[in-house]
C-alpha cells in the first residue's frame, strides 16, 4: 500500500515551489517627510496639552488682572487711611499756625530787648582801649566831615556856575587844535619864503652848486676809515649773497622732495627746479599742488622765525654773528613775501595754488598788498639795525651823513649782491625771480627815511 504522504515520497524542492515574494515599493521622500511630520505633530500636541493643563491650574491658583487691580486699590486705600489717622493724631498734640507765630514773635521781642540792654551797657561803659580807638579815629571823622562839606560846596558851585559837558569840551579842544595847526602852517610858509627867496632878486639863496659843495663837505667831514669800510661792504655783500643762495636752495629742495613724494619728476634747470610733466596731468591733484607749492614758504617762515629769535638773543648786536643771523631771517621773509607778490601777477608758484583754490581777485589783491606792506615793515625794522654795524661811534643827527652810511653799509652791498646773483644764474629771465629781486628793492624804500639815534652820552 502506497503512502500518499510527501514524507514517504520526498521530492527535491526548488524556489519555484514557494510563492513569489512581493517586492516592496520604494517610499518617496514626500511620504517620508509626511510620516515624520505626523509623528512629530503627535508628540508636540501632547506637549501642548500638558502645558495648557499647567496654565489652567496656575490660573485657578493666582487671581486675574482685574482682581489684582482691585486688591492693589484696596491696599492703597488702607495705607492712606492709616497715614491720615497718624497725621491727625500728631496734629492734636501740636499748636496751630497762629499760635506758633505768636510764640515766635514773643521770643524775638524778648531777644531784641536783651540785645538793647547789652548795647546800652556797652555804650555806658567805655574802657581804655575804646577811648584810644576813638582818639585815633577822630582825624578820620574830621576828614569825612570835610569831604562831605566839600561835596556840598561843589554841588552849589555847579548850580551857580554851570560847566560845559564832555562833548562841548571836546569841540572846544578841536577848534583850538585846528586854529593852532592853521597858524603853524601859515608861520611855516612865511619862514620858508623868507629863507628861500631874496625879496629884491627873487631867486633861491642856495643854488645847486652850493648844495653839491655842501654834500661834498659833509662827505669829507665824516670819520671814514676806508680799509674798514671796504672790508665791511665786502662782508655784507658776501653774507647777503650766501644767505640768499642757501635759502633759495632750501626753498627749491623742499619743493623737489615733496614733489618726489607724489612721484612728480623734476630737474634742476636754469637755477631752479622745473617739473617735466605738463599742467593737465593726473599727478597734479588738489593735495599735490598745495603741498608742493606751499612747503617752500612754510619752511622759510619757520627758518625766519627761528633765526630772528636767535639774532635777538645775541649780546653784541654789531658783531658778525648778528649780521649773518639778521640776513638769514631777512632773506627768508623776502623770499616768502616776494613769491606771494609774484604769484599775484603770474599763474606760477603761489598763483598756481590760488588758481587751484579758486580764490577770487577780491582776496588776491589784499594778499598782494599785505606782501608789500610786510616788505616795507621789514625794511623799516632793518634800517635801524644796519646802522649798528658801522664801526664809528659818530653820533648822526642829520639826514645826509646817515644817507652816506646807509649807502656804504646797505644800498651798495645789496645792489652788488643782486648783480652777483644774476651772474650766478639764479634768474635766467624768470619773472617770478625778478619780482623777488624787485621786492628786495621795495624793502629798501622805508630805509630812505631819517632814523633818529639815541645819544651815547
Amino acid at each position: 500500500m502506497e503512502n500518499p504522504s510527501s514524507l514517504a515520497n520526498p521530492k527535491k524542492l526548488s524556489l519555484k515551489d514557494f510563492p513569489a515574494e512581493k517586492k516592496r515599493k520604494k517610499e518617496s521622500w514626500w511620504k517620508k517627510y509626511r510620516r515624520r511630520q505626523k509623528r512629530n505633530a503627535k508628540y508636540h500636541h501632547k506637549e501642548k496639552n500638558i502645558k495648557h493643563i499647567g496654565r489652567q491650574k496656575q490660573k485657578k491658583k493666582s487671581p486675574g488682572f482685574f482682581k489684582r487691580i482691585i486688591l492693589d486699590f484696596q491696599e492703597n486705600r488702607k495705607e492712606r487711611r492709616e497715614l491720615r489717622a497718624e497725621r491727625n493724631r500728631i496734629r492734636k498734640h501740636q499748636p496751630s499756625f497762629i499760635k506758633r507765630l505768636k510764640h515766635d514773635f514773643r521770643e524775638y521781642r524778648q531777644e531784641q530787648h536783651w540785645k538793647n540792654k547789652q548795647s546800652a551797657k556797652r555804650k555806658g561803659q567805655r574802657n581804655f582801649w575804646s577811648a584810644i580807638l576813638l582818639f585815633f579815629l577822630g582825624p578820620l571823622l574830621d576828614f569825612r566831615d570835610e569831604v562831605i562839606a566839600e561835596r556840598a560846596e561843589k554841588k552849589l558851585r555847579k548850580v551857580k556856575f554851570p560847566q560845559p559837558n564832555l562833548f562841548q569840551r571836546l569841540w572846544e579842544d578841536y577848534k583850538e587844535v585846528r586854529d593852532t595847526a592853521q597858524q603853524r602852517k601859515y608861520l611855516d610858509r612865511m619862514v620858508r619864503k623868507s629863507l628861500s627867496f631874496v625879496v629884491e632878486e627873487d631867486k633861491r639863496v642856495f643854488s645847486l652848486r652850493e648844495e653839491l659843495e655842501h654834500m661834498r663837505d659833509t662827505w669829507k667831514g665824516l670819520p671814514w676809515n676806508w680799509p674798514r669800510e671796504i672790508q665791511n661792504m665786502i662782508a655784507v655783500t658776501i653774507v647777503f649773497v650766501l644767505t640768499f643762495s642757501i635759502l633759495f636752495g632750501v626753498f627749491q629742495l623742499s619743493k623737489f622732495l615733496v614733489a618726489a613724494a607724489y612721484s612728480i619728476p623734476g630737474v634742476w634747470r636754469d637755477g631752479m627746479i622745473v617739473f617735466t610733466i605738463p599742467d593737465p596731468s593726473p599727478l597734479w591733484t588738489y593735495s599735490s599742488v598745495l603741498s608742493v607749492y606751499s612747503v617752500g614758504p612754510f619752511v622759510l617762515v619757520i627758518i625766519g622765525f627761528i633765526f630772528q629769535r636767535l639774532q635777538k638773543k645775541v649780546k653784541d648786536q654789531g658783531s658778525f654773528k648778528s649780521l649773518v643771523l639778521m640776513w638769514i631771517y631777512v632773506n627768508a621773509y623776502i623770499l616768502v613775501f616776494g613769491t606771494f607778490l609774484a604769484g599775484y601777477f603770474t599763474d606760477r608758484g603761489f598763483g598756481y595754488v590760488m588758481g587751484w583754490l579758486y580764490i577770487p581777485w577780491i582776496v588776491e589783491v589784499p594778499l598782494a598788498l599785505f606782501s608789500v606792506v610786510m616788505l616795507w615793515v621789514i625794511g623799516y625794522r632793518l634800517g635801524k639795525k644796519m646802522l649798528v654795524f658801522r664801526h664809528s661811534s659818530f653820533f648822526i643827527d642829520t639826514v645826509l651823513p646817515q644817507l652816506y652810511y646807509k649807502l656804504i653799509y646797505f644800498y651798495i652791498p645789496i645792489i652788488v649782491g643782486i648783480g652777483i646773483l644774476f651772474l650766478m644764474g639764479l634768474n635766467n629771465n624768470d619773472f617770478t625771480q625778478n619780482v623777488v629781486y624787485v621786492s628786495i628793492l621795495t624793502m629798501l624804500t622805508p630805509t630812505l627815511r631819517f632814523i633818529p639815534e639815541k645819544s651815547q652820552n
